[in-house]
């Protein structure tokens, strides 16, 4: 910034990026309509107070180590996609991808035998996974019923509307 400006416009310039300014700026665009992420903050917030209300363990240590490991594929999975989104791409062959390399290993589980002991009576009961074709059809059309659902009927309801409109209910 020159010192050749006036004092109030270097203040000015100064501020347009301060919190007060930001906070200002975002208050009125939710007053002109545009809550912008709004609702999914006050979402993950009601779903947190939620759990915290339903168990004393919500945010506890062992409770988040929990979480990471169960969470660690889909995140990597999340990660490569907002990648790709970055760089102004689109790719739809996650989905397919993930599907199959969880239907790989699943079909992989049925030559593994799993066991628990119940040390009360020391019986033991094994049992093992099988992927029987009624198993693969429920799962294929439960998969198709899903993708109409997620993917075709907005898509007819988008095909209805002008483009710009279109983009705006997105």
């Amino acid at each position: 910034m020159s010192s050749a400006a006036p004092l109030e416009v270097q203040f000015a310039a100064e501020d347009e990026h301060s919190l007060g300014a930001i906070l200002r700026a975002r208050w009125e665009a939710l007053k002109g309509g545009d809550v912008g992420s709004l609702p999914v903050i006050i979402g993950i917030i009601g779903i947190g107070l939620y759990f915290t209300f339903q168990t004393d363990i919500f945010f506890s240590s062992v409770n988040f180590i929990n979480l990471t490991g169960q969470l660690a594929g889909t995140t990597v999975i999340a990660i490569g996609i907002v990648f790709v989104l970055l760089i102004g791409e689109i790719d739809l062959s996650v989905g397919f991808v993930s599907g199959m390399a969880g239907v790989a290993l699943a079909s992989l589980m049925q030559s593994v035998s799993f066991s628990t002991t119940n040390f009360q009576s020391f019986a033991e009961l094994a049992f093992n996974f099988t992927l029987t074709p009624a198993i693969a059809g429920k799962a294929l059309l439960f998969a198709c019923v899903m993708g109409v659902v997620g993917g075709l009927l907005p898509s007819v309801r988008a095909a209805r509307m002008k483009i710009v409109d279109a983009l705006r209910a997105a």
